[in-house]
């Protein structure tokens, strides 16, 4: 793979709510350990069929997108307390 500043999220369904709100987090996760590459999204729509394509500032490849978004969310993650360990629910 070779680094580019644009990335078509092919996983992502526009037509999905769970897709659009995982397009939003994978954004946060971006902006808060990745801040310099101005991370912004467009829609492929002149490209069938319509996914969202990810927007940097400098190019990089996809495996660093998928390492940035994960170091994000760990950091996201640690201002939360998930204290319970074993949920079950009816």
């Amino acid at each position: 793979m070779s680094p580019n500043r644009n990335h078509r999220l092919d996983g992502l369904e526009p037509d999905s709510l769970l897709g659009f709100l995982a397009l939003l987090g994978l954004l946060r996760c971006l902006e808060e350990v990745r801040p310099d590459w101005w991370p912004r999204v467009s829609w492929t729509v002149d490209a069938p069929p319509v996914r969202p394509a990810l927007h940097v500032a400098e190019p990089v490849t996809a495996k660093d997108v998928a390492t940035a978004a994960a170091e994000g969310l760990n950091r996201l993650a640690e201002h939360h307390r998930f204290t319970q360990k074993d949920l079950k629910l009816p």
